[in-house]
């Protein structure tokens, strides 16, 4: 009884580290509820680097990381909008497992591949982002149809 519940404390705090705090963040706003958070198992620093080999690219330090730690993340949470308990889904994040992890642009090593971002229209600075034609972008979240969150790696030499 005693190990379960020190694994269970654990686990709690190994949730609030990979989720930087969102969870308690979210826990404390009045009407939110139902946060649920799953993680996977770590993956084993040979699928990582097939991974890399695979697309030519080295992930980043603090993602790598994260694989190690877990295989993907998602974080969910649900809004109360009445004292009967009426609910819905009004927020979710999250990192897809590395072998979801999806390349956008379509080809392998041609210019037909390449992806732009567009600028606005009404945008003239030199700050917006540009992709070379070395960059490879993967999405790590579709966010529901709404947009998408999405790793830009460079391609090795």
């Amino acid at each position: 009884m005693e190990e379960e519940k020190a694994l269970q404390l654990y686990l709690e705090h190994y949730k609030d580290y990979l989720t930087m705090g969102l969870q308690r963040t979210l826990a404390s706003i009045p009407g939110v509820c139902n946060i649920r958070v799953e993680t996977g198992l770590p993956v084993d620093r040979p699928a990582i680097a097939g991974w890399e080999q695979k697309y030519a690219v080295q992930m980043p330090a603090d993602l790598r990381s994260f694989y190690l730690a877990t295989d993907g993340l998602r974080v969910a949470w649900d809004y109360r909008v009445s004292p009967s308990g009426d609910r819905f889904e009004i927020g979710r994040a999250e990192i897809r497992p590395l072998s979801q992890l999806t390349r956008l642009g379509g080809g392998r090593h041609g210019a037909d591949d390449a992806l732009t971002l567009l600028e606005p229209a009404a945008s003239s600075s030199d700050s917006a982002p540009r992709l070379g034609g070395r960059a490879l972008l993967f999405e790590l979240d579709g966010c529901g149809g709404h947009g998408l969150v999405c790793l830009v790696c460079q391609r090795d030499n």
